[in-house]
């Protein structure tokens, strides 16, 4: 239930952060702005199953570095491994039900 709750938060700051980006900096194209809002959507459809919440979060790691890349222009890996430890948290406590 909290795990869910947490998830469904976490989405919530991905999508606003990938809005933010797109509209502030103009730095981030359009395919790049789609994918974050559809790792968003996918995290957001974990109460049908995990595996949605699975793929949502590899997809948010995954457009995290590109997000990184050509927004910054690097890529800082002390962001990618908590990002990598707050989805592996989030995945173990909606698993476990917590």
């Amino acid at each position: 239930m909290i795990g869910s709750i947490i998830a469904y938060i976490y989405a919530a700051l991905f999508a606003f952060a990938a809005s933010y980006t797109m509209f502030t900096t103009k730095k981030m194209p359009i395919w790049l702005y789609i994918l974050n809002i559809l790792a968003a959507v996918l995290i957001v459809l974990n109460f049908m199953s995990i595996i949605w919440l699975i793929l949502g979060l590899g997809l948010a790691l995954y457009v995290g570095v590109l997000n990184g890349k050509i927004t910054l222009g690097k890529v800082h890996p002390s962001h990618f491994l908590v990002k990598i430890v707050i989805s592996t948290i989030i995945v173990l406590m909606v698993y476990r039900k917590i």
